[in-house]
């Protein structure tokens, strides 16, 4: 008997359970394959890369999966009108077989955002005050090699607007950050990513930033009331002409309508006085904007 137990013992020291992989751990090796294929590729092209998210992940099947789900559909149906299928049954389990075998050909869609400061964009530049961000859909297969890949957008964002830029992607508050964002907030995101997805090339690259510029003006004057934005857009034009004016005055803010309907807001315009550092003489602007609050014209009166 002690004879039996050692070597059952002695047989059960060469055992090792192998734990399933969790799905936390798949999502941290797909995750971790994208990681060293971008950094691969962007090679010593780089400084200040960022990881800034990953996407919800897309399980993209083969058809037998697609069709087996349709068959369990149907006989859901059945099971709902207390009906039982031996011809279903049978073509379930068949193709139930196929899909185990077909499970191999299974990939996966990731969406990653990064952001990294390029040396070609360096070149372009005197002084580079940016950072390029990136949103890359890549494809990985059952093995995790990546098939193919997508620039879904690219866009250089200036450094004093990096943080607010991180808000805007992921439609965080703005006004109050650390914060969830206010119905007020996610209003003005609706409004704003409307114009800017109907926009195209570096039209839709200038409105993010001017997004993102209104955004920046509204944290400083913790409001989105249109005023008090439209008078801190119009003290950084100010700063451009007269950065050391003094006395500067602001009339109230009017409104503009569509001709073809009046309840319809086309833009904005107001004056400002102030002193000119250079002669001490008053000056008085008259500024327009439109709907989206950018600069149309600036004119002395």
């Amino acid at each position: 008997m002690l004879f039996i137990c050692s070597l059952l013992i002695a047989a059960g020291c060469g055992l090792r359970y192998q734990a399933p992989e969790t799905p936390e751990a798949f999502e941290q090796r797909r995750h971790s394959k994208v990681l060293a294929y971008v950094r691969a590729g962007l090679g010593g092209d780089t400084t200040a890369f960022e990881a800034i998210a990953f996407g919800q992940t897309t399980n993209v099947r083969p058809p037998s999966f697609r069709k087996l789900d349709s068959l369990y559909a149907i006989k859901y149906s059945n099971e709902q009108n207390e009906k039982f299928d031996v011809e279903l049954e049978r073509i379930i389990e068949e193709v139930r077989e196929q899909t185990l075998a077909d499970t191999s050909k299974i990939s996966y869609i990731e969406q990653f955002f990064f952001a990294f400061r390029s040396q070609f964009d360096l070149l372009e530049r005197t002084h580079c005050e940016e950072r390029r961000y990136v949103d890359l859909v890549l494809t990985l297969n059952h093995e995790l090699n990546i098939t193919s890949e997508r620039v879904n957008h690219s866009i250089l964002i200036p450094d004093s607007l990096d943080e607010i830029y991180k808000r805007f992607l992921f439609e965080e508050s703005f006004l109050y950050p650390g914060s969830l964002a206010t119905e007020e907030e996610l209003n003005f995101y609706r409004f704003f990513k409307r114009e800017i997805d109907q926009a195209k090339g570096k039209d839709k690259d200038d409105l993010t930033v001017h997004t993102l510029q209104v955004m920046s003006a509204a944290y400083s004057r913790k409001s989105l009331n249109t005023n008090r934005i439209l008078y801190k857009l119009s003290l950084k034009e100010l700063d451009k002409i007269d950065p050391n004016r003094r006395n500067e005055s602001f009339s109230d803010v009017y409104s503009t309508f569509e001709e073809s309907d009046k309840n319809m807001i086309s833009g904005y315009w107001l004056t400002v006085q102030f002193e000119s550092s250079k002669n001490g003489r008053s000056k008085e602007l008259f500024i327009r904007f439109d709907h989206l609050y950018r600069v149309i014209s600036l004119t002395e009166i």
